[in-house]
């Protein structure tokens, strides 16, 4: 019947990570300085880059009755970021498809709350670099104009209005300075896998 169907098509699920269990959900390491080094880490990364797409694929074709996937395909369109460009770690992009599967059938506020947090999103549209510093202002309109454009409002309304302006994209970068990432707790040879708030990075003035 009906509701059983849409209560079925709604039941979020998890297929495991036995595929990428090697390094999904572990600390990154630090960029080696030793050129032999980073190739090899490289490498590595490129494979598990590569090995998460295909367990991600694979998750689409076993998934059982449901929306899921199919929103978290949708929602990584809204959302988009590119391994290509700032983000190039595994970790961060598993993170994200986590991220993406948790609240893909929620509330749309605390989704943008939780992406605008993530790692992932954070470096693909420069966030870390957006804070001011001892009296000094580094502020990066990046993120905040892709937050209205492409994420909630976009440019215009129905009746071809803009729906912000200039001032509302510098305002909103100025109160989302002090976004940057919280350190592992495995030590200095260990990237980052989430964000904090610093509010000696944040622009009060």
């Amino acid at each position: 019947g009906l509701s059983k169907t849409l209560d079925k098509l709604f039941v979020p699920f998890d297929l495991g990570v036995e595929y990428i269990d090697e390094w999904a959900g572990t600390f990154p390491t630090v960029y080696p300085q030793n050129d032999d080094d980073y190739e090899k880490w490289f490498w590595a990364n490129v494979r598990h880059v590569n090995m998460f797409y295909h367990w991600w694929l694979m998750n689409i074709r076993d998934s059982p009755v449901s929306l899921q996937e199919r929103l978290v395909l949708c929602w990584h369109g809204h959302f988009a970021t590119d391994i290509r460009m700032n983000i190039e770690v595994a970790q961060h992009v598993y993170n994200q498809y986590r991220l993406l599967q948790k609240m893909c059938m929620g509330n749309f506020r605390e989704f943008v709350r939780e992406m605008t947090q993530n790692i992932a999103m954070q470096l693909f549209l420069n966030l870390h670099d957006n804070y001011a510093y001892f009296g000094k202002k580094y502020i990066n309109e990046n993120y905040a104009r892709e937050l209205m454009e492409l994420h909630t409002m976009g440019i215009f309304d129905e009746h071809r209005q803009r729906n912000y302006t200039q001032k509302d994209v510098s305002e909103a970068a100025r109160g989302l300075t002090g976004w940057h990432s919280k350190p592992s707790e495995l030590g200095d040879g260990y990237m980052a896998m989430f964000s904090r708030f610093i509010p000696e990075r944040w622009d009060k003035d």
